[in-house]
């Protein structure tokens, strides 16, 4: 047996953000676990449910053994009409709440062994015990835990990320304390106001910024929406002031947007959420003039299944499977394909770069890009396939449960708990010229937050004479985005 990489990539469980409401209680998102794929032969953690393990175990029909699930066709532009239903007021007694969640558990949950119990067994176990919505939420956290799957849990609808007051910047430190400018968002105050990327922070209304951390600066430039702050910078050695009025800041999930030479367009992608897909046109319309695009998925966590859906939307023809879904609906399997719906705006050559951070519904979007015609660079994607049905019980209450398993539409590919292989497989290690395993120098990422101008300070004696022949900077430390950037300018000459 080989031994794992000595260098993985970092990621998280993004912050639980629904829109989706399906019949004014219900949605359909991706819920992305610490689970980690394989990358070779790198296996994924066991789910405490053993059936949870065997992916081939979730598509039996175990009522009759067989394999066979009803198929329905469901229309991109049907499904965005179901999100627009309006929200019902849910007012369940404590009672109510418990009998809602076992009854959604009982008809959705992937495992029709309910991990090996007789789920009867809890639905009056708590009669005439519940008084009050806390007690509820224990006797149903109770309950799910013994379904031992880590995607089905309870959560706090009040929770919900709010939307940040301050000026749109993004900030960056150096070695010393210097806070820099690494950003700023377009079309924020701070992007209105003229202040530009790498420009130093030297004090904040008046105050000094030597000794603050990173965290201290952004606390400073955060306040209430319509007051002002007064930065101080330095660009170069030039000294400026600026006073900006704050505003409310929707973090964007378009990370990066740029042409890297005449033909070749990049677009990372942060996140998917319901902004997305309007941040995606507005970025690929500016991209018009290039013959080919890399959609950079990596460490990118998606929540929410139609923003999956939009996004690949933008590049598949019409009527085309986006993907297929093997939903346990009660004791009737189903299969739901989702169909597109739209004219693509970008139909020419796409390279899309995944890693293990790429991860829930973004993983979707990679198989049906994928599919349809795009090439992948990269690693194995994280392999966490699991559709979710979100149920609202309360004012504060939403019942998460695994409900579903997507599949590649054309390849008809069940990737849960695999992960999508690239079709061109590049080891997660930074070299300072080529891809060849040459001069190794920083042996993990993020790969793309360094570029040849070291403003990060980084002491690397390898920078000092380096020739790129002419290769655009952003490819210094990133040996996966080379790859995809030199493939599509041989596919072009």
């Amino acid at each position: 047996m080989k031994k794992p990489y000595r260098n993985s990539i970092k990621f998280a469980a993004a912050a639980m953000v629904l829109s989706l409401f399906l019949n004014g209680q219900a949605a359909l998102a991706f819920y992305p676990t610490l689970l980690r794929c394989k990358d070779d032969l790198l296996p994924c953690q066991n789910q405490p449910n053993s059936a949870l393990n065997d992916p081939e175990y979730l598509f039996r029909n175990h009522s009759t053994g067989k394999q066979k699930a009803k198929s329905q066709r469901v229309n991109l532009s049907d499904l965005r009409a179901q999100s627009l239903l309006a929200n019902s007021s849910i007012k369940l007694t404590p009672e109510q709440m418990y009998a809602k969640a076992w009854e959604e558990v009982k008809l959705h949950f992937v495992d029709r062994t309910f991990s090996g119990q007789d789920w009867n067994r809890w639905k009056n176990k708590y009669k005439g015990r519940l008084q009050t919505v806390e007690a509820a939420s224990k006797a149903i956290n109770t309950m799910i835990y013994s379904l031992g799957d880590t995607n089905t849990f309870l959560s706090d609808c009040t929770l919900e990320p709010a939307v940040i007051s301050g000026i749109g910047i993004k900030l960056a430190m150096k070695p010393g304390h210097t806070v820099f400018v690494f950003e700023p968002i377009e079309g924020s105050p701070a992007a209105r106001a003229g202040i530009k990327k790498d420009w130093e922070i030297t004090h904040i209304n008046g105050r000094s910024t030597k000794s603050d951390t990173l965290d201290q600066v952004a606390d400073q430039i955060r306040g209430e929406s319509g007051t002002p702050v007064q930065l101080s910078f330095l660009d170069g050695k030039i000294e400026k002031s600026v006073t900006v009025l704050r505003e409310k800041i929707a973090a964007p999930t378009i990370v990066k947007s740029c042409t890297l030479d005449s033909e070749v367009g990049y677009i990372r992608v942060g996140s998917l959420k319901g902004s997305t897909c309007a941040e995606l046109k507005n970025a690929l319309a500016k991209l018009t003039g290039t013959r080919s695009l890399i959609l950079d998925l990596r460490d990118c966590d998606g929540h929410e299944f139609l923003a999956g859906m939009n996004v690949a939307d933008l590049f598949i023809p019409p009527n085309i499977c986006i993907t297929r879904v093997r939903f346990n609906d009660g004791a009737k399997p189903v299969t739901r394909a989702y169909y597109s719906s739209e004219k693509p705006i970008y139909a020419k050559t796409i390279a899309v770069l995944t890693n293990r951070g790429t991860i829930g519904t973004t993983e979707l979007v990679v198989a049906a890009l994928r599919d349809n015609g795009a090439t992948t660079y990269g690693q194995y994607t994280e392999g966490n396939a699991v559709v979710q049905r979100a149920v609202k019980l309360s004012a504060t209450e939403r019942l998460h449960i695994s409900c579903g398993i997507a599949i590649s539409p054309i390849r008809e590919e069940h990737f849960y708990r695999r992960g999508l292989k690239p079709d061109v497989r590049v080891v997660p290690i930074l070299y300072s010229s080529d891809c060849t395993g040459n001069r190794a120098i920083l042996p993990d990422g993020p790969w793309y937050m360094f570029s040849t101008n070291n403003r990060f300070g980084l002491n690397i004696p390898q920078l000092e004479g380096l020739i790129l022949d002419e290769m655009p900077s952003e490819f210094l430390f990133d040996c996966q985005l080379e790859k995809a950037f030199v493939a599509l300018k041989k596919q072009s000459e």
